[in-house]
């Protein structure tokens, strides 16, 4: 158990299972709670809302806001971005503005079209 007192995190392999069970084997969401030992039979529904929307995916992405440390590529791109911005003087211009994208564009960090 982690996160929250009392909040349970279940295995993919166990959604899987109790996803067919409810889909091949039509037991009732309940049923498949009490032989699987989920707390909740609720959840069971959600996983069964997910895997229709995304397919095995749907049961294995992590829920919830990502833990502090952990970055998408997209924000810690901005980062850069921003950070290049504030870097150089006279930022309020637009000689300095376009120096800044240039810096970022020879970094590889952006890509700019047409």
């Amino acid at each position: 158990m982690s996160g929250k007192k009392g909040m349970t995190h279940y295995s993919a392999e166990l959604k899987r299972e109790a996803v067919r069970r409810f889909l091949a084997e039509g037991k009732t969401y309940r049923t498949i709670a009490e032989e699987l030992g989920i707390r909740k039979a609720e959840r069971i529904e959600v996983w069964v809302r997910d895997f229709r929307r995304e397919g095995q995916a749907g049961l294995t992405k992590p829920k919830g806001r990502p833990r502090k440390g952990e970055q998408s590529e997209l924000e810690r791109l901005r980062g850069v971005f921003h950070m290049n911005l504030h870097e150089e003087k006279g930022y309020g211009d637009s000689t300095s503005r376009t120096t800044n994208v240039q810096n970022v564009q020879n970094q590889g960090l952006l890509c700019v079209t047409g």
